[in-house]
């Protein structure tokens, strides 16, 4: 897509708050054909792609990494780029449950407007997230 720049190794990070309708608690979806621009560039060696959601939907990511990593990807110089022999890597941390104009309410499960004024001085309690990291590398065959 832009001719002078040829990367060796191209990582798309998608955060929580990346994921279409995360605010109202929808299915993550994640679309095919994510990649079809990057077959073109000449020098790529290395896709990293690194999902994130709150660790109630991980079971939602885990699900789209088992089928993304089975994805292979020819680039137009005739080489290959696999997921295979490449583990998923699964790692967690404690975030914000406060996003944009929202906080997240455990007991209710679902994200509902800040009430900033009563929130004032109210340590943020965190939340859970868990991350996915596919990464596909040139295939040796």
């Amino acid at each position: 897509m832009l001719p002078d720049m040829r990367p060796r190794s191209v990582k798309i990070t998608l955060r929580h708050g990346d994921w279409w309708q995360w605010e109202r608690n929808y299915p993550l979806i994640f679309e095919d054909g994510w990649a079809e621009g990057l077959k073109a560039s000449p020098r790529l060696e290395e896709i990293i792609l690194e999902l994130e959601t709150m660790e109630r939907d991980k079971e939602q990511i885990y699900a789209i990494a088992n089928h993304v990593c089975q994805e292979i990807y020819t680039l137009n110089n005739g080489r290959t780029l696999s997921a295979a022999g490449n583990p998923i890597v699964k790692k967690e941390w404690m975030g914000p449950s406060r996003l944009s104009d929202l906080r997240y309410e455990k007991t209710r499960d679902k994200w509902v407007t800040r009430d900033k004024l009563a929130e004032q001085g109210t340590p943020d309690p965190g939340l859970k997230y868990c991350i996915i990291v596919v990464r596909w590398t040139v295939a040796p065959w």
